[in-house]
C-alpha cells in the first residue's frame, strides 16, 4: 500500500493543504491543482467547488487503497486501467483542449504552446487514439514554433471526440467549453456533427452481445458483487 499512496501522493501534491480545495494562499502544482484550475471553463465543477474528476479520482483511489487493506489486489488489474487512468486523461484533455482556444483567442505565447504540445504528448503515449487523431495531436503544436495563430481549437477538439470512446472517456466527464461541445460537434458554429462510434459490449461470455457500448452500465454488477464479497470477508473477520 505504500506504493498506492506514493502515487495519490503524485497526484495531489504536497501544496494543496489538508482542505478540499486546496490552500487559500497556495494553488497547488500537480494534477490535482490542474483539475480545479480548468473545471470553471469546462463547466465540470461540483457545487463544493471541486472538479467533478477530481472527486472522481480521490474515490478510486480511496477504492483502491480500501482494496488493498482487504488483500483484494486483483481488483486494481481492473480499477487502474478502467476507472483511474481515463480520469486522469480527462485533465490532460481538459489541459490542452484549453491551450488550443487561447491560441486561437491569441492569448497564447509559446510557453502555452510549448504546455500545449507535452499535455498532448502524454495522451499519445496511452496509444489509443485512431491514427489521424493521434497525427492530428502530433504535428499540431510542434508546428507553432514559428507562429502562434493558426487556428487549432476546432481540430482539437474534433480529434478528442472521434476518440473519446477508444480512451474509455465519457464526453459529459470532460465537460465543454464555451463555443465548443464534444458530445455533439467540434464547435457551435460546425455544420458536421461528429458521431462518437459506440464499441459493442460482451454479456455473459457471449450470451448476448450489444451493439452498442453499456460497459458501465454491466460494470454495476461486478461493483455489488465486490462489495458482497468486502461485506462477507467483514463479517468472518468479526467471527473469528
Amino acid at each position: 500500500s505504500k506504493e498506492w499512496d506514493n502515487a495519490v501522493a503524485f497526484y495531489v501534491g504536497s501544496m494543496e493543504g489538508v482542505l478540499a480545495g486546496g490552500r487559500a494562499d497556495s494553488h497547488g502544482e500537480w494534477m490535482y491543482a490542474l483539475g480545479n484550475e480548468f473545471c470553471r471553463e469546462f463547466n465540470s465543477c461540483k457545487t463544493s467547488g471541486e472538479a467533478a474528476v477530481n472527486e472522481q479520482l480521490i474515490f478510486q483511489f480511496s477504492s483502491g487503497r480500501d482494496s488493498l487493506v482487504d488483500g483484494e489486489c486483483n481488483y486494481l488489474t481492473s480499477l487502474v486501467p478502467d476507472k483511474i487512468i481515463p480520469y486522469l486523461l480527462i485533465l490532460l484533455i481538459q489541459g490542452t483542449i484549453s491551450y488550443s482556444i487561447k491560441i486561437d483567442n491569441g492569448s497564447a505565447d509559446r510557453e502555452s504552446a510549448a504546455t500545449a504540445h507535452i499535455l498532448a504528448q502524454a495522451i499519445l503515449a496511452q496509444g489509443s487514439l485512431d491514427a489521424n487523431s493521434a497525427n492530428k495531436l502530433s504535428t499540431t503544436f510542434a508546428s507553432l514554433s514559428s507562429s502562434l495563430t493558426s487556428p487549432v481549437a476546432s481540430d482539437i477538439v474534433g480529434s478528442f471526440s472521434n476518440s473519446l470512446n477508444s480512451l474509455g472517456i465519457s464526453c459529459e466527464d470532460i465537460g465543454s467549453p464555451m463555443g465548443y461541445d464534444l458530445c455533439s460537434s467540434t464547435s457551435n458554429n460546425a455544420n458536421d456533427v461528429v458521431v462518437v462510434a459506440d464499441n459493442p459490449t460482451n454479456l455473459g461470455d457471449n450470451l448476448y452481445v450489444t451493439t452498442t457500448s453499456v460497459e458501465d452500465r454491466a460494470s454495476i454488477a461486478l461493483d455489488i458483487r465486490s462489495e458482497e464479497h468486502t461485506s462477507e470477508l467483514q463479517s468472518h473477520s468479526d467471527l473469528v
